[in-house]
């Protein structure tokens, strides 16, 4: 019994035990060739063998596993020299065959069996249960009694075959080989293997059951050398009520099983479906194909077509779940777009210690929130489903220490600001609905990252915002930069004052990171105003505001073009008046300017002379002091927003394709459209069906020209319009048109079943090597 090649293992170096009983075997034969037929040899190669079987008979006697190599060398030129020069004299092929079959048989009716044929494994595609050499015994009676060199097979009533019977079968592919499997599937059942994970639906049941199985402590043995193989797994594997071993690969090249593809297979009526024990090294019925002519629906509409009718351009290929290749003449596919999803966007921005104060920042944001409302983490996570126990334990703790919270929701997901006044921080969150599907995940999320904030402040945000699996993600980070490309703060004390009124102070944003409709309101509530209660100063420009306080004016300075926020305090000690806040802010507004191209002339925006021209100083004596304000060596503002790519059911097209249907096309599409309650419409093609439901735009159509009909569902994430999904189905029918635009004619396709007529019998027992004599085999 052999495969169709023999394993790579097969042809590893023999063990020495092997060599020395080889050996014993081959001196025995040259002796008695040398006995009874050394006169019909030439007087030379008759002394060549003798003197080769003294050396082979003198490295056995040693016994020394250092000359197994020595001993298998001279083994195999005693072997050349018979075979050249005493061949007449040796057995042939067909006679020892011959005798391996009656020590067979004899030992089969010695132990008082049924008829039984002995046959030996050919490779490891059933280890552990059989290992390659083993001889076994396969009870020729199981299943019915088989008619020599037929596939009939009278008696049946003798038995049946049973889910996790082990069987020797004609090779469907080439009857002259025989082949050694466990059955799976029985006819009626559906099989569905996904990598290690092997199902069954059993005839006349509605559910597939997945096959039950325990990890075993045992190690893998590799076959030859019996050395301990890594990378490997034994699993006791339960099926009905027999109970097996079976063994995975797992080394990088084999675990194919680490991102499956479900094969679904439906047993036919008097087929089986078997597979091997060494799952992932076995040449079984997840693996046999042919070629044959086959339908290419990818081939009637491609990615390129879908590129060039939808707005996605990013695009794969896979079949349906339950899809069966076994039918030549039908072939269902699915592409799936590849598409933006801001419902699976993540958006972390920190302020620490921001430049405007932690409240006033904290405000403005809120004040941007959609829908905006101050809630707590508690009241978040109150009767939501969210991580219970020590998690959510976690969650409170945290939530507790923030000390205002806002939260808003929109179409897309949710927005959360925290100020945490002790930090010096404003944390805020915006989170996809996809990855927050509710507000109890918006506070975990949230919470797991002021923790990890506090923990290491000073880590960046793309180092805090954890990565939801399952989402491909581009990450646009705007990072800490060097605050002197972006802030610029001065500072000046009145001589001879102390506080707020009399001292200057300027603060410019430079092409800030963050948004300067932000930082100008932020300034403005940093001094208990807002852009709609301030009032203007017009002479300062558009969008300029002159705040009076109590101790000072504020002027705050937005210019839109040149991408900067202007805050100046003047206390009432310099700025005696309003308008000589206004004047110092027109004196600062003519040189922003130059400040926005060059961020050396951020320095010279404010001076100390332009004050001291203010207080009526001349020459070096200004009148005020240069408080030399510490610059913060990174910006406080850091910003990471996580875009989302995903593949889903939403953005998908469904195609299908039977050609030369067995019940005409008429019939078919009828057969089709149905179940689907879609309306007669050929705007298509002939015998046309069309309409919609909530989720998509369906067509089914029949193409007279290659006898084919075709079914078509565009789900609206993808096919916005109704017509987008009819230019769809048009290019289809266009391409279908043509057979040989969609029939492989050099296609692989499955042939998986074995027919029950090439079932030779049960495997029942191992009768060679002599230590596993008469072991049963499971």
């Amino acid at each position: 019994m052999s495969e169709s090649a023999p394993s790579e293992e097969s042809q590893k170096p023999r063990s020495a035990r092997q060599v020395r009983s080889a050996a014993k075997i081959l001196s025995k034969e040259a002796k008695k060739i040398l006995a009874k037929h050394a006169s019909r040899i030439a007087e030379v190669p008759a002394q060549d063998m003798r003197d080769s079987l003294a050396e082979l008979d003198r490295l056995r006697e040693e016994n020394d596993p250092a000359k197994v190599a020595a001993l298998e060398e001279e083994a195999e030129r005693l072997d050349d020299l018979l075979h050249q020069h005493a061949s007449f004299a040796r057995k042939s092929a067909l006679r020892e065959t011959l005798e391996n079959i009656g020590i067979a048989v004899m030992v089969a009716l010695g132990l008082r069996s049924c008829v039984y044929e002995p046959f030996k494994i050919p490779s490891e595609s059933m280890l552990p249960t059989l290992r390659t050499g083993d001889h076994i015994f396969v009870n020729k009676f199981s299943y019915g009694i088989q008619v020599p060199f037929t596939s009939t097979v009278v008696a049946p009533f003798l038995g049946d075959i049973e889910r996790g019977d082990v069987v020797v079968f004609r090779y469907p592919l080439d009857p002259s080989e025989d082949f050694i499997k466990r059955v799976i599937g029985l006819p009626g059942d559906k099989v569905r293997v996904m990598g290690r994970i092997v199902s069954i639906k059993r005839a006349g049941e509605d559910a597939f059951e997945v096959l039950q199985r325990a990890p075993l402590d045992q190690k893998c043995h590799d076959d030859a050398s019996g050395r301990t193989l890594t990378g490997c797994q034994l699993f006791e594997e339960t099926l009905g009520d027999k109970t097996y071993v079976v063994r995975y690969l797992t080394t990088l090249t084999e675990r194919n099983d680490f991102l499956p593809k479900a094969e679904t297979f439906s047993v036919p009526e008097g087929h089986i479906l078997v597979m091997g024990d060494n799952r992932n090294q076995s040449h079984d019925s997840t693996q046999w194909t042919v070629e044959v002519e086959a339908v290419d629906a990818a081939a009637v509409l491609s990615d390129k077509d879908l590129r060039d009718l939808t707005d996605e351009k990013l695009f794969t290929l896979s079949h349906p779940k339950d899809h069966e290749l076994s039918d030549a003449s039908h072939d269902s596919i699915v592409w799936m777009a590849t598409h933006r999803s801001r419902a699976h966007d993540l958006t972390l921005s920190l302020w620490r210690s921001p430049q405007l104060g932690t409240e006033a920042t904290w405000s403005a944001l809120a004040a941007r929130v959609d829908g905006a409302q101050e809630s707590t983490v508690a009241a978040l996570v109150d009767g939501k489903p969210v991580p219970k126990g020590d998690a959510l334990a976690r969650t409170l703790e945290v939530g507790a220490s923030i000390d205002r919270l806002v939260v808003g929701r929109t179409e897309d997901g949710w927005n959360a600001v925290a100020l945490l006044e002790e930090d010096d921080t404003v944390v805020q969150l915006e989170c996809g609905r996809k990855v927050c599907k509710n507000s109890g995940r918006l506070a975990a999320r949230l919470t797991e990252v002021i923790a990890a904030y506090r923990e290491t402040p000073e880590k960046a945000t793309r180092e805090l915002l954890p990565r939801p699996k399952g989402v491909e993600y581009g990450n646009r980070w705007t990072g800490r930069s060097d605050v002197r490309d972006h802030f610029y703060e001065r500072q000046y004390q009145r001589t001879g004052t102390e506080g707020p009124r009399g001292l200057a102070r300027l603060r410019v944003f430079r092409k800030p990171k963050q948004s300067v409709d932000m930082l100008q309101d932020a300034a403005l509530r940093e001094v208990g105003t807002s852009a709609a209660e301030a009032p203007l100063a017009p002479a300062l420009g558009e969008r300029a505001w002159l705040v009076t306080g109590e101790d000072a004016y504020t002027v705050v300075l937005t210019d839109d073009v040149r991408d900067m926020v202007v805050v100046l305090d003047c206390g009432k000690d310099i700025c005696g008046t309003a308008e000589q806040a206004q004047g110092l802010g027109k004196v600062v507004l003519d040189r922003v300017p130059k400040a926005s191209s060059d961020r050396r002339q951020l320095r010279k925006m404010l001076r100390d002379e332009d004050l001291g021209a203010m207080l009526g100083q001349t020459g070096h004596d200004t009148g005020v002091t240069d408080l030399k304000v510490l610059q913060p060596p990174r910006n406080p503002f850091d910003r990471t927003r996580l875009e989302a790519t995903v593949q889903g059911k939403d953005h998908s097209l469904e195609l299908e394709v039977w050609h030369q249907p067995e019940e005409g096309l008429a019939a078919k599409v009828t057969a089709i459209a149905g179940p689907l309650d879609l309306s007669g419409n050929e705007a298509v093609g002939e015998h046309g069906h069309a309409g919609e439901d909530e989720e998509a735009y369906h067509h089914v159509f029949a193409v007279p020209g290659s006898e084919s009909v075709i079914r078509l569902r565009c789900r609206k994430g993808l096919c916005e319009e109704a017509d987008v999904a009819l230019a769809l189905a048009r290019r289809a029918a266009d391409e279908a048109k043509d057979p040989d635009n969609f029939i492989d004619p050099d296609a692989r396709r499955p042939k998986p079943f074995v027919p029950i007529g090439n079932v030779k019998g049960r495997a029942d027992v191992i009768w060679l090597p002599f230590e596993r004599f008469w072991l049963k085999v499971r």
